[in-house]
């Protein structure tokens, strides 16, 4: 079964409310053209190199610990 895995999945995701609109960011990708300086997204359209799902966490931050002990 192929997956496609979509930003809507991804931990980077931000929501901001504005007014009475949700727009949608990646922290990983930068824009000038944005007042935060973080790129919109849509959370339909493919997910990029940065792309990491949110059970995965968990997982990364348990090596990284018993890296370091």
């Amino acid at each position: 079964m192929n997956v496609k895995k979509t930003c809507r999945t991804c931990v980077h995701r931000e929501r901001w409310e504005c007014g009475s609109k949700i727009i949608q960011y990646c922290r990983k990708l930068k824009s000038n053209r944005t007042f935060n300086g973080l790129k919109k997204i849509k959370c339909n359209q493919e997910a990029c190199d940065y792309y990491f799902e949110e059970n995965e966490r968990g997982t990364e931050n348990k090596l990284v610990k018993e890296d370091w002990t």
